[in-house]
């Protein structure tokens, strides 16, 4: 019973870092204030590219790592290791996150951008999934002992 336990546990964990992948290349988590239909993704933002940059704007590689932490937790969650281990790679997540929206947002907030773009409310959502997933393995870990 245990074992099936622990393993679903780990099928939650797999099923949440694809949909964190999933959310990276979707989910719009910068908008025009002015147009709302003027959205960009985590890898619209990485790259560069989409509707809210010119041709010649440069993306910032920093957002990569917004799909490398949801990338790790998947590959640690099929290479079966512990749920400290995916408690901790999921709160590093959690914390990369809550820097990425307070670095945006003092962008947005500041020079060329200032009222011009916001961040959307997929950042709060992306946020609890990672705390979720914290709480998750770390009582998936209890099971483990």
């Amino acid at each position: 019973m245990e074992e099936t336990k622990r393993k679903n546990f780990k099928n939650v964990i797999k099923g949440a870092g694809i949909i964190l992948i999933i959310c990276f290349f979707t989910l719009p988590l910068v908008q025009c204030t002015q147009d709302r239909s003027l959205t960009a993704s985590g890898w619209e933002i990485a790259t560069g590219t989409g509707d809210l940059y010119t041709e010649y704007a440069d993306g910032d590689p920093l957002a990569f790592l917004l799909v490398i932490f949801p990338a790790l937790l998947l590959i640690l969650a099929f290479l079966n290791k512990s749920f400290g281990t995916l408690r901790n790679v999921s709160a590093g997540g959690a914390v990369f996150k809550i820097i990425f929206i307070i670095v945006a947002h003092s962008r947005l907030n500041s020079g060329d951008f200032r009222g011009m773009l916001e961040l959307t409310a997929f950042n709060g959502f992306v946020l609890v999934i990672y705390i979720g997933l914290c709480i998750f393995a770390q009582y998936g870990k209890k099971l483990e002992s």
